[in-house]
């Protein structure tokens, strides 16, 4: 199996604790989403995202600073028991945005272009939609 690894930045215009707390309050991840979600602020707990479609657990939380997320894609060609590993950096700027960094790593490389479209489309543009609203 051939892996590969994704890097995506992005600029939004809120702090870095307000984007934390978007992600990892269940409430306010699955508005945004509008997928059916499992997420928590406690390390070791399963997530579930996309209306149960990728699941794992949170390997590490540093609050306001840094998500990661161990992830599974439920999908038949997923190789089987594999894990990738999504970390989300968040830095607050001195402007008062924030710069979020993912580090997508252990990504199998024929689901690279779907799972780059999906943070993309399906995060952070509908991020920064709930945030302008």
């Amino acid at each position: 199996m051939l892996l590969t690894d994704l890097h995506q930045s992005e600029i939004f215009n809120t702090t870095a604790l307000d984007i934390y707390t978007i992600l990892t309050d269940e409430r306010r991840h699955g508005s945004f989403t509008g997928d059916d979600v499992f997420v928590s602020e406690t390390e070791g707990d399963r997530v579930s995202l996309a209306d149960g479609r990728i699941v794992g657990n949170t390997v590490v939380l540093k609050r306001g600073k840094k998500i990661i997320w161990g992830l599974t894609w439920l999908d038949a060609n997923w190789p089987k028991n594999h894990i990738s590993e999504a970390a989300i950096i968040l830095t607050d700027n001195t402007d008062g945005t924030c710069t979020l960094a993912l580090f997508h790593t252990n990504i199998p490389e024929d689901f690279l272009t779907e799972i780059k479209a999906f943070w993309q489309k399906h995060y952070w543009e509908s991020l920064r939609y709930y945030l302008e609203r």
